[in-house]
């Protein structure tokens, strides 16, 4: 274990290397245990402040090469996105990834990640399970076809204790999807709110179509609401960030989450 003034913990890592881990690669290994992947941006805004990305990648390779964390896909603008390990994990005592990033989904994760840790520095967000514990559970049920959220968590809407699934949305998807996602939205009975995070206003237009034409006119459910935000709103604005409901009407956030 790291003691409180050391900068730096030795870890044999193989009977041959003993590589030495700093207290920030801890951070790192924690953060990405936590929230799934980061991309080298990120990871060098949180935890590299004022230094060049060549000695953040630099950082990065080493940790790599000893194995703690991997490099599972690259961003189109060929920025590196990370994960940690099944050795990184171990070494920080923390639960063995369920699943990496791939090039398909490598801009959606990182951007779920981005959106995770502004919403926690929002709002207060308890209990919050990841799309990579319901895929985990998922999978030793069998269930793989069914609707993952990207999130879920409690919190206060309107001063009520809320279950809250979080859906980010950075493009259109097809109506029939749609129509699964609010289907299988039936069987969590516990999640009173679906909110949308999306990348721009159109997308949230047949999200809000489906939901009023295939949910409220069938009735099935009453006691869940859904909410939207733009995302690049709710990053430049905060609190004052403008929530849309399916009826045309909006408030900041401030006013919905105490």
């Amino acid at each position: 274990m790291l003691a409180q003034n050391t900068s730096f913990l030795a870890v044999n890592i193989s009977k041959e290397v003993i590589v030495n881990i700093q207290k920030r690669d801890l951070e790192i290994l924690f953060a990405l245990s936590k929230y799934g992947v980061f991309s080298t941006g990120q990871i060098g805004s949180k935890y590299f402040m004022n230094v060049e990305r060549s000695t953040v990648l630099r950082r990065l390779r080493i940790l790599k090469t000893h194995g703690l964390i991997l490099n599972p896909s690259t961003l189109e603008n060929g920025m590196k996105v990370w994960s940690v390990s099944k050795m990184g994990a171990e070494l920080i005592g923390a639960e063995v990834p369920f699943r990496y990033s791939n090039r398909n989904t490598a801009l959606h994760d990182v951007t779920l990640s981005q959106l995770r840790q502004h919403l926690e520095t929002l709002i207060t967000a308890k209990n919050w399970v990841s799309d990579m514990q319901f895929r985990r559970k998922l999978a030793q049920t069998g269930e793989l076809d069914s609707t993952v959220p990207d999130g879920m968590f409690n919190t206060d809407i309107f001063q009520e204790p809320t279950r809250v699934a979080l859906e980010l949305e950075l493009h259109p998807k097809a109506h029939q999807r749609y129509k699964k996602v609010f289907y299988d939205y039936k069987f969590h009975r516990e999640v009173t709110y679906i909110f949308y995070v999306v990348k721009h206003f159109s997308i949230l237009k047949p999200v809000f179509k489906i939901w009023g034409n295939n949910v409220l006119r069938e009735g099935r459910f009453y006691k869940q609401r859904i909410i939207g935000v733009v995302f690049q709103d709710l990053l430049e604005h905060g609190l004052e960030a403008k929530i849309h409901w399916p009826n045309g009407l909006s408030a900041p956030l401030k006013k919905l989450f105490n």
